[in-house]
């Protein structure tokens, strides 16, 4: 399972640097960096499960492994697509109209994000929890 294994080291390494991120400033880094630690573990997960759960790929990887964890993570599918929408709203200012990310994700957003979705999903993997 050496796939399974390099994305948990990279879990690891995301995970590293979101607890580097102390100054509010950067808080639109934070929650994209929480999201791509839970993506990371969620590969590793679903590629211990299945080394081959990426061979029904068809082209759009995000819609794919929305399928396979509404299938058989249920218990962290919300927190993920909550994850997901405000790491979109961070990187490519998604939805959220002439604002730049930092200015729309306020501090309370971002800590209520880690503390309800983020947190979850490292408890669920036993991760750093």
């Amino acid at each position: 399972m050496p796939a399974a294994k390099i994305h948990k080291d990279q879990a690891v390494h995301s995970y590293s640097f979101f607890n580097s991120i102390h100054d509010n400033k950067y808080r639109d880094w934070k929650i994209t960096v929480a999201f791509y630690t839970v993506l990371q573990l969620i590969d590793s997960e679903l590629t211990k499960k299945s080394p081959r759960w990426r061979d029904g790929n068809s082209g759009n990887m995000y819609a794919w492994r929305d399928k396979i964890l509404s299938m058989y993570f249920r218990g962290i599918y919300v927190h993920y697509n909550v994850l997901l929408q405000r790491s979109k709203e961070a990187r490519y200012l998604e939805g959220i109209g002439d604002k730049i990310a930092i200015d729309f994700l306020s501090t309370v957003m971002v800590n209520d994000c880690i503390e309800k979705h983020f947190k979850p999903i490292l408890k669920f993997f036993s991760f750093f929890s």
